[in-house]
């Protein structure tokens, strides 16, 4: 029985190529996955609608390329005022054998530049360090925009909501297994 389990952080900015990478690998390991969704907590001010959403985002897409891939995901979701002190926390707390970092163009993706730059300098875990390739990154919705003409970004905004309907459904499928 194998288990190795590696951490991935998150504090903004979907990644699909990020979040693939991090799940190929976990597959590749035959390790689980430990997905870190931090909510950053600034004194006065309240939560973005935006950044809970993002969150909602990340865990059904997370979940349902863990479910394509037959890997083992557990998804931790926490409110903090320093992010870096929560990912060393976290990797401790459910014995990681490694945080997944990944930059491209020198920025730091799926965690803030500082964030990134400070986990390593503190040395506290053992990491990987994957750099991206450059160009531009589109959504799914950007793409499927620019293959079929005559789209408006408001029918594009509709069918997305169609596809996430279900994905929604599924998921509640999911909780109650």
């Amino acid at each position: 029985m194998n288990n190795l389990r590696l951490l991935l952080p998150f504090t903004h900015g979907i990644d699909a190529p990020a979040l693939d990478q991090a799940l190929s690998l976990a597959r590749q390991q035959h390790a689980t996955l430990v997905l870190l969704a931090l909510l950053p907590e600034i004194k006065g001010q309240h939560i973005r609608l935006e950044a809970l959403q993002q969150l909602q985002d990340l865990r059904i897409y997370a979940q349902q390329r863990a479910l394509r891939y037959h890997l083992k995901l557990e998804y931790i979701q926490a409110h903090t005022q320093n992010s870096n002190r929560t990912i060393i926390y976290t990797y401790q707390e459910q014995m990681c054998s490694a945080i997944l970092l990944f930059m491209r163009s020198g920025q730091g993706v799926l965690l803030k530049n500082e964030e990134l730059q400070d986990l390593i300098t503190q040395r506290q875990a053992h990491f990987y360090l994957f750099r991206l390739p450059e160009g531009a990154v589109k959504t799914f919705m950007q793409r499927l925009q620019g293959r079929i003409k005559g789209v408006t970004t408001s029918q594009v905004n509709m069918l997305q909501i169609e596809i996430l309907m279900p994905l929604q459904q599924r998921e509640r499928q999911i909780q109650e297994i």
